[in-house]
């Protein structure tokens, strides 16, 4: 196995602390959104000389990826993971699923759209798996029509929302949203934002109701002197989710969804589709992003694990593209790696271990890669926990 060091991302939602402390970096002029593993060439985690895994891989792709990886997907390990870290409400994102994405990928090729602007940067879907590293918020996926709908009357401010979502359902209310003035949208969520202002600011407002996070994500607007948009109405249509500590989700392509508050690891194909309303999107954008979703076909699931021998647990993932294990070691206990066809990247989440002979103590945040028909072993020096991500 090679250890790796991961690709640090920054942005204004990030932390402080989090990702920081993993790199044992003593200060940072910017706040950490996530640490990157991929071999993607372009945000490529890198090997401990500074090279990049993707650099690496393609000087021996039959050794160090694998002839079946090879033949199924090419020269790329089919996935890829975040510790992402969020501080402050992220933007709503949608990974479309195959359909959309092939369909989106060849009108953009048509097109001959500069890959820099592109929505649509391959044809493949993007499922993803989100195990919390502490107790976490997001949102994920509409409610039902009904409980969107309650929640909307709730603030007589949002009344003029009902009788589009009364008339037109979810999908069509989001279209009125994106047609709609964002003078109007301010207009309308201006006495909202004004009557619970005193409450956000002296946290009297619960993190369990979508009130809360409106008023978040609205003070993110005005720090960067953004313009009031449709997200800030949208969000009162989601599922808020808490995910405590050790709670995995698996959500499927076409679910919108935003990360809110917390430490997550976060797992996905080698799909670059991401369409994400961070960052000013022209209204032709935010339409492709609202056609993209899968309003009426959403997969939102909460994962249970199951033992493999001789102790591992496995998270009961819903699709092919990646799987992932969970083992929990004890000082003096040693793990013999698993020796199969294909990749995988070990991530050591808590605890101090030693893999194979190496001298140095590996800490939390240390991540290796295993290349095919590999045998290695991880010995603990105190309680770990660590997890292999492989297809």
């Amino acid at each position: 196995m090679i250890e790796l060091k991961g690709l640090v991302r920054f942005g204004d939602w990030g932390g402080w602390h989090f990702v920081p402390q993993l790199l044992m970096i003593q200060s940072c002029k910017q706040a950490i959104s996530s640490l990157c593993f991929s071999d993607n060439p372009r945000y490529s985690a890198s090997l401990v000389d500074g090279s990049l895994l993707s650099n690496w891989l393609s000087l021996a792709p039959d050794i160090r990826i694998g002839s079946e990886t090879l033949k199924q997907y090419g020269a790329r390990i089919p996935f890829e993971f975040s510790l992402l870290d969020t501080q402050r409400p992220c933007g709503l994102r949608v990974h479309p699923d195959a359909l959309k994405a092939q369909q989106g990928y060849d009108f953009e090729n048509k097109r001959n759209t500069p890959y820099s602007i592109r929505l649509y940067k391959d044809g493949y879907s993007k499922p993803q798996l989100r195990l919390a590293i502490s107790d976490s918020y997001l949102l994920v996926g509409f409610k039902d029509p009904l409980a969107a709908l309650c929640e909307l009357k709730r603030y007589k401010d949002l009344a003029p929302y009902v009788l589009v979502l009364e008339e037109y359902g979810i999908r069509g209310l989001l279209r009125y949203l994106i047609h709609q003035n964002p003078t109007e949208i301010e207009s309308a969520l201006c006495p909202l934002k004004a009557q619970y202002q005193d409450a956000f600011l002296q946290n009297e407002l619960p993190k369990s109701e979508a009130l809360y996070w409106f008023m978040a994500l609205a003070k993110r607007y005005e720090e960067q002197a953004r313009t009031v948009d449709w997200v800030l109405v949208a969000l009162f249509l989601m599922n808020l989710i808490y995910l405590p500590k050790e709670q995995a989700v698996y959500i499927s392509p076409g679910t919108l969804y935003a990360d809110l508050f917390g430490q997550v690891l976060a797992v996905t194909n080698l799909s670059n589709n991401t369409l994400s309303t961070d960052g000013e999107l022209t209204w032709q954008q935010t339409q492709q992003m609202v056609d993209a979703l899968n309003v009426e076909h959403q997969e939102i699931m909460f994962l249970d694990k199951q033992d493999v021998a001789p102790v591992g647990q496995a998270y009961s993932i819903p699709n092919d593209h990646f799987s992932m294990q969970e083992f929990r070691l004890m000082p003096g206990q040693s793990l013999v790696t698993p020796m199969t066809d294909y990749p995988c990247y070990w991530l050591v989440l808590n605890g101090e271990v030693k893999v194979n002979s190496q001298l140095h103590y590996s800490l939390p945040g240390s991540v290796f890669y295993q290349k095919p028909n590999e045998i290695n072993s991880i010995k603990a020096f105190s309680n770990s926990v660590i997890y292999r991500i492989s297809q």
